[in-house]
């Protein structure tokens, strides 16, 4: 009884495979017509679109000049005036001598912790000698500019460190951003280690296009950037045929409305306090979570038992969490993205 069963089972799974197999052969052919329909519809739809060809050769070979502000200028006049002088544009600067001699004249001063520095500057260069460290005192450049200007100091091997001797602009004085601390220069976070090395732990959202281009083998750095500070292709994605067809005439505007919720991961790449999952692979127009891990309320000391931040929290988290987040509003709903000023009232918001 059982070996029938057996038997006539094995007969209905054959006939099962059968018609299985039939059916795959004959979708495979249909697939493979429509493919080859599909590409030769392809290439004639490409030949038929020289345009199209044109502005993707263009972009690539006859506009090198795509990812300057001066070229988004050409057309975005406004927007320009609004980032120019803006946290985006200062966000990383050579020195000048005229914005930054007031703080480097100061001569001798002293931290909280009792360390002694002597500023001088820009004759023959701008540079914090931390009296008695031994350790690299030349000034390369500085980040952000209110409320705090912290300055970079040339070390070997490609490295930058940021000082952590600061300059308060509105209050017109330094001030060590770790307190009182004794830190020591063994220490990972002294200023002078990789707790404050400026190539793994802040270009990436002070700079436009950064590379880190860290060497294991040798540890040492050789970083690459397209431009100094926040510019507009780091927040546009698609730059290069955009110009390219805006120069060709070619260019419509798109009917279709922004997407606010990439355009929030751009902001949240750089204003979250977040963890790199694919060491700044992020670009933009890409999901947040894809590249990133936010810090939530269940890091110890993050933020208060009511939800408020503690520390440094850079602020995606902290609206995602509140009562403004959850109605689905957005940094652009109060943000001219450019200038970064305010476009609503703040007044008891």
């Amino acid at each position: 009884m059982r070996l029938t069963q057996s038997k006539n089972l094995r007969k209905r799974l054959f006939a099962v495979a059968f018609v299985v197999v039939a059916l795959n052969a004959i979708s495979v052919t249909f697939i493979g017509c429509s493919s080859e329909k599909a590409s030769k519809n392809s290439e004639q739809s490409l030949s038929d679109s020289p345009n199209q060809a044109r502005v993707l050769v263009a972009a690539a070979q006859e506009h090198p000049d795509w990812y300057l502000t001066e070229t988004c200028r050409e057309c975005h006049e406004a927007e320009y005036n609004d980032w120019l002088g803006s946290h985006h544009h200062l966000a990383h600067r050579r020195l000048d001598p005229e914005k930054d001699l007031e703080a480097f004249s100061q001569g001798e001063v002293e931290d909280q912790a009792g360390r002694i520095y002597q500023l001088s500057g820009p004759d023959p260069e701008f540079s914090i000698e931390e009296v008695g460290s031994g350790l690299p005192s030349e000034v390369d450049s500085v980040i952000g500019e209110t409320p705090i200007r912290q300055y970079l100091v040339s070390f070997p091997d490609g490295r930058y460190q940021i000082q952590g001797l600061t300059w308060d602009p509105h209050k017109k004085q330094w001030f060590n951003v770790f307190g009182d601390e004794d830190r020591n220069q063994g220490d990972w976070g002294h200023w002078s280690q990789q707790g404050m090395n400026w190539n793994s732990n802040c270009a990436w959202c002070h700079m436009t296009d950064f590379e880190k281009n860290y060497d294991l083998r040798t540890d040492s750095y050789d970083s690459q950037w397209k431009i100094e500070g926040i510019s507009c292709v780091q927040c546009h994605s698609g730059m290069q045929e955009h110009v390219a067809a805006a120069r060709s005439g070619d260019y419509v505007p798109t009917a279709t409305e922004p997407n606010i919720e990439l355009a929030m991961d751009n902001c949240a790449s750089c204003h979250a306090r977040r963890e790199e999952l694919t060491a700044n692979g992020f670009k933009a127009g890409e999901a947040f979570h894809d590249h990133f891990r936010l810090v939530l309320p269940d890091l110890p000391n993050a933020y208060f038992v009511d939800g408020k931040a503690n520390e440094e929290n850079y602020v995606y988290g902290s609206l995602k969490m509140s009562r403004m987040g959850h109605k689905g509003v957005s940094c652009l709903d109060c943000h001219n993205p450019h200038s970064h000023e305010t476009i609503l009232p703040v007044e008891d918001n």
